[in-house]
């Protein structure tokens, strides 16, 4: 039996991420890079972050196609 969802909250999530594509494909207003919801207060905002050289995910961030993702392999791992 697979675990349920929470419906409510995946469509509140999914309702920021189309509100920020349109904001960035319309131009309407500047684009939040990262978005926080606080569902216990019902708010969101923008959140400030900044790249860590030794993350992973920071590592290959807007690399697209010309990430290689084979170094980050778990084969690899070990050295």
């Amino acid at each position: 039996m697979p675990a349920p969802s929470v419906i409510s909250l995946n469509a509140t999530v999914a309702s920021i991420a189309v509100t920020e594509f349109l904001a960035l494909a319309t131009g309407v207003r500047q684009s939040q890079y990262y978005t926080y919801y606080d569902m216990l207060e019902q708010r969101m905002g923008p959140r400030i972050v900044q790249a860590n050289g030794n993350c992973v995910a920071c590592a290959v961030v807007a690399l697209g196609d010309r990430v290689n993702m084979r170094r980050y392999g778990l084969r690899n791992a070990a050295r």
